[in-house]
């Protein structure tokens, strides 16, 4: 220990202190250097997430899409049948709507405009509508068959659906526009 405190007392007292100026401002640098690392990979890490999940959401809503257009060809077929007093039996399938609540749980509203958040919103209420509105044809289709009525009726379910379709579709190519 005395020997340690001799060494010091030989130090001049100018590199003494150029020493611990040396070691502050080394240590200071390599903080501010993590800091500004630490900065740089979370805004990558979100930027990544929030790519991915515009990603998935894209797949589900192309997955979408197609339903729509596949159920749109059924109700026109079936529009065809029901002036016939006839019905097509295959049921409709119901579009996806899953990943929009991981989505608007997950989303930052830094990487979408309030445009691109507005438009996402009106395509999953429009599903929710489809999906409504199928499972009540459905219904309906099922349990109403002998009624004489049936077919005006499956058709004002038809046209509805149809609607609620050609919206989905508008707003799904608004969709892709933003997109690129």
């Amino acid at each position: 220990m005395n020997i340690f405190l001799l060494s010091i007392m030989d130090i001049p007292q100018q590199e003494f202190i150029n020493g611990i100026l040396i070691g502050a401002g080394t240590t200071t640098f390599g903080f501010v250097l993590t800091m500004v690392w630490d900065v740089w990979k979370t805004r990558r890490e979100k930027k990544s997430l929030q790519d991915n999940l515009l990603n998935l959401l894209s797949d589900e809503l192309e997955y979408n899409a197609i339903v729509v257009k596949k159920g749109k060809e059924l109700v026109l077929e079936e529009l065809k049948y029901l002036e016939e007093k006839e019905t097509i039996v295959s049921a409709l399938d119901i579009p996806r709507a899953d990943f929009w609540e991981v989505f608007k749980h997950n989303y930052d509203p830094k990487f979408f405009s309030n445009e691109q958040i507005a438009i996402i919103k009106e395509i999953y209420s429009k599903i929710h509508s489809i999906a409504v509105n199928i499972e009540s044809r459905e219904n309906y289709r099922i349990s109403n068959g002998a009624m004489s009525n049936f077919s005006d009726r499956m058709k004002i379910y038809n046209l509805l659906l149809l609607d609620f379709l050609a919206e989905f579709e508008c707003l799904h190519h608004n969709f892709k526009l933003f997109k690129k």
